[in-house]
């Protein structure tokens, strides 16, 4: 878990006891806003949507079969592709990634299982489930929940289920991002305008109740 409560430094501390600690990267020194999320400490951390993310480097949360992710955003970034908290791999080879993300204004998760018949050469396998009827890039406080249950995805906002649906694919990834993605190696756009506070990564698909109680 996350919460930024942090008001200066590059270190995005975790709070669950794994010793997955951020690396903040390119932010300058006030990245730190006061957070008007509804949960937590009030710090939040401020995404500038042009080169800031965070690094959890070689201790990432795992992509897991069963996974949770929630977050309290608050942006009105409504370009395509901004994303809140993604997967990729660190072989440049291997362009397999995972995206839980905003798109065109929408909350949105994806899954791009990379076929190539050689290094580079990448072709596009992008499944998706969108919750195409509620707007999030409102300039309001949001939370916003995925839970992955085997290939079955949930999409939450305000603790309210937005979008349902089955994305069949198995990835190789071993590296998370924090506002931007992480593909083949090294991040590569997709950054986020906005701020977040309370991100959680849960390798268990929490059920609406416990996605309601955050």
């Amino acid at each position: 878990a996350y919460h930024f409560n942090e008001s200066s430094g590059t270190t995005a501390s975790d709070s669950s006891g794994n010793g997955r600690d951020g690396t903040l990267v390119g932010f300058p020194g006030t990245a730190w806003r006061l957070s008007g999320a509804f949960a937590g400490p009030r710090n939040a951390l401020s995404f500038d949507g042009v080169d800031d993310y965070v690094n959890a480097g070689a201790s990432s949360p795992a992509f897991s079969n069963n996974l949770t992710v929630e977050a309290w955003v608050r942006t009105t970034d409504t370009r395509t592709a901004r994303d809140l908290v993604a997967w990729g791999s660190t072989d440049t080879c291997i362009g397999d990634n995972a995206q839980f993300r905003i798109d065109n204004g929408v909350l949105n998760f994806g899954m791009h299982d990379i076929h190539a018949a050689s290094c580079g050469d990448y072709d596009n396998y992008w499944e998706s489930v969108v919750a195409a009827g509620t707007m999030i890039a409102t300039g309001d406080w949001t939370h916003v929940a995925l839970v992955k249950s085997g290939n079955s995805i949930t999409l939450y906002v305000n603790g309210q289920s937005a979008a349902s649906g089955t994305i069949n694919k198995t990835l190789t990834v071993d590296r998370m991002a924090i506002g931007s993605l992480f593909y083949a190696g090294s991040v590569v756009d997709a950054y986020l305008a906005g701020e977040m506070d309370e991100v959680r990564i849960w390798s268990t698909a929490r059920t609406v109740d416990e996605i309601r109680e955050n």
